[in-house]
């Protein structure tokens, strides 16, 4: 009987390993910038430059924002630019609304820090095969914005 059980539980941590591994983390692209000095200025934009070679799938654009809760300001206004395999530039002013109206914060807070991922764009299909590039220019009034900790892009394929 003792073998018996000894066989069922390691069935079922395999099973349970195989069932993890088959769940894959579906990111196509993933760069992040650390601020070591929390300081993002706007002449310093960030730029991450990926391959696609699928033009028919969907994918969702997250950028990614590390920042301490004495971020200034409840949102953050940012330039992205979009250039294309053909160097035509595509440029966006977005506002990522960081808090709600009562001042609490949006995304994973841990001790002073949060961690927001912020859609950008939802199933989107790139019409060219090659390389793009995206650029995150901050767009906010103060040149320098203080308590940012970390800007990243993340690119998924669309899951429904």
């Amino acid at each position: 009987m003792r073998n018996k059980n000894w066989y069922i539980g390691i069935l079922a941590v395999l099973f349970l390993m195989s069932s993890f591994s088959a769940c894959s983390d579906a990111s196509v692209y993933q760069h992040k910038y650390i601020l070591n000095n929390q300081t993002w200025t706007y002449d310093k934009p960030f730029q991450f430059d990926f391959d696609i070679q699928d033009t028919i799938s969907g994918y969702d654009l997250i950028i990614n924002l590390s920042h301490k809760k004495q971020y200034a300001y409840s949102n953050l206004y940012l330039f992205v630019d979009v250039e294309d395999p053909n160097k035509k530039t595509y440029r966006d002013t977005i506002n990522c609304f960081l808090c709600d109206y009562a001042g609490r914060f949006y995304g994973d807070v841990s001790g002073e820090d949060v961690e927001l991922d912020l859609l950008y764009k939802q199933r989107i299909s790139f019409p060219d095969l090659g390389t793009y590039t995206i650029r995150l220019e901050q767009a906010m009034r103060d040149s320098s914005l203080q308590n940012i900790n970390s800007v990243g892009l993340t690119i998924k394929a669309y899951q429904p």
